[in-house]
């Protein structure tokens, strides 16, 4: 997949659930999509102006593509109509680091550097939820509970871990 890669250094890449698509994320700012059955980049959303830390697709229909920079936003971007169709912020600067997303698709939690805040977003209104402050240190890593017959509250706890 190397012959329309990213200007920089690749810093983060996910399949889709269905396996068919790869996203990949570039210290470039961009993030490509790429077919699996032919491996070649169809569409490159160039809307980040620092580098992409984290990609997830939007589970169960997976008809969207988010992604976390260091530029202070997370990006929603419609498979369709290969648009960013929700850009999602903080109250104040920060760099995300890491992205997780609900099972049911609508809420968004992104980790930052500094302060050492995890974020969550509703992704269908936009709206700045909760901010999350008990880490000492950057959050590297976040993930929602998955879905299970024992967990009546599935999908509504946040793991996350951090440098300190």
């Amino acid at each position: 997949m190397k012959q329309q890669g990213h200007f920089f250094d690749l810093s983060s890449v996910t399949y889709s659930h269905d396996g068919a698509l790869i996203a990949t994320g570039g210290d470039d700012g961009k993030v490509k999509l790429w077919t699996v059955k032919n491996a070649l980049c169809f569409v490159t959303f160039t809307e980040h102006t620092a580098k992409v830390t984290a990609l997830e697709f939007l589970p169960k229909k997976g008809n969207a593509v988010l992604s976390a920079s260091l530029d202070g936003t997370v990006r929603a971007f419609d498979l369709v109509k290969y648009r960013n169709f929700r850009t999602l912020q903080a109250t104040k600067p920060t760099q995300f680091t890491c992205l997780a997303i609900e099972q049911g698709g609508d809420i968004v939690a992104a980790g930052s550097m500094e302060p050492y805040d995890i974020y969550l977003w509703s992704l269908r209104t936009g709206q700045l939820l909760e901010v999350l402050s008990s880490h000492e240190a950057p959050v590297s890593s976040l993930s929602f509970s998955p879905p299970s017959a024992q967990n009546t509250d599935s999908g509504s706890r946040l793991a996350s871990s951090s440098w300190d």
